[in-house]
């Protein structure tokens, strides 16, 4: 019988693979334009000088962030250069953070 023979579940789990493997990549590429910085889900990093709230949304049922009109972080103005290196010094802050409470003493 066909189901009882070895090489029946191997092709069928080395074609398993191949087509997840090929879906995973193909998804990764598709979602890597939409989480940057810029992409349809994140907007571009110079939205600190901007208010951000949230705000209901009646047809989605809960509250979303709306960018509103110009709010200085710090009273300065920053261009996308420095606000870049600003997110990037932030993201740095909190990776650092994570990582303090993990240290085990000796």
């Amino acid at each position: 019988m066909l189901i009882e023979n070895p090489r029946f579940w191997r092709a069928g789990a080395i074609s398993i693979v191949v087509v997840m493997t090929a879906l995973l990549a193909m998804l990764t590429i598709d979602t890597l334009a939409d989480i940057n910085a810029g992409g349809a889900h994140v907007p571009v990093y110079t939205v600190i000088n901007r208010n951000i709230a949230y705000r209901f949304d009646p047809g989605r049922g809960f509250d979303v962030p709306s960018i509103g009109e110009k709010d200085l972080l710090f009273g300065r103005d920053y261009t996308e250069q420095e606000a870049t290196a600003l997110i990037e010094k932030g993201k740095l802050v909190i990776q650092s953070r994570a990582c303090i409470g993990k240290a085990r003493p000796i």
